[in-house]
């Protein structure tokens, strides 16, 4: 990542934050200067007015709807600012993130799924959301077995997107470090609204909301 303008006689000094980003200034010519795209830095944590860590997620991303996501590049690199940074098709900046922490085992977490799929009732409402500067992402934060409330794999994900055509990014969370965070696994789905110029958590729900009003409202405002 380079922080400013960046000459072979600049010496930069930084700290790596949680998400393992560095976060800090470039010295040139006497002049320190802050790099803009910096992640926040913490306190982090999943409550509301919290920022959110830079969580590695691996997955597929996209940041178009249409597609089956599991047809596109899976990155085992993927993390938040990644997602922070996306600029859509007018190259400007999305506004707000609906994190959807979801199980594979979870009953309303599939039916959520469903809905929102290619094929499913509310398959515009990812188009919908985009135009208004909302990315959607769904992270495993378990596997399918409700028993042993294990760490997901990636088949998990694959099982997930081809049962659900699901079309929006698509993350699981194999050290479950969303749980280790605070993410409570009898409340799932737990939706984080997060606004991805701060990525403070604006607002959040815990179960199954079709209506979407939290979400919804985020993206009304300011338009």
């Amino acid at each position: 990542m380079r922080f400013g303008k960046l000459v072979l006689a600049v010496a930069c000094v930084g700290v790596v934050s949680c998400g393992g980003n560095v976060v800090g200034t470039s010295q040139d010519a006497g002049t320190i200067t802050t790099d803009p795209n910096a992640y926040p830095a913490g306190p982090y944590g999943v409550s509301v007015n919290r920022t959110i860590q830079n969580f590695t997620l691996p997955g597929y991303f996209t940041a178009v709807e249409g597609t089956k996501v599991n047809d596109l590049e899976y990155s085992e690199s993927l993390d938040l600012q990644k997602v922070r940074t996306t600029l859509n098709s007018d190259g400007q900046p999305f506004r707000y993130l609906l994190l959807d922490i979801s199980a594979g085992w979870c009953p309303p977490c599939n039916q959520e799924a469903e809905d929102l799929g290619l094929d499913g009732s509310k398959s515009g409402k990812i188009a919908e959301w985009a135009s208004k500067g909302g990315l959607f992402m769904t992270v495993l934060a378990e596997g399918y077995d409700e028993s042993s409330h294990d760490a997901p794999v990636k088949d998990d994900i694959e099982k997930w997107t081809n049962q659900h055509s699901a079309q929006s990014t698509m993350v699981f969370d194999p050290t479950q470090a969303l749980e280790q965070a605070g993410i409570m696994p009898s409340a799932f789905p737990t939706n984080l609204v997060i606004d991805l110029k701060t990525m403070k958590i604006v607002s959040a729900w815990y179960g199954l909301d079709a209506t979407y009003q939290k979400w919804e409202a985020a993206l009304d405002s300011q338009q």
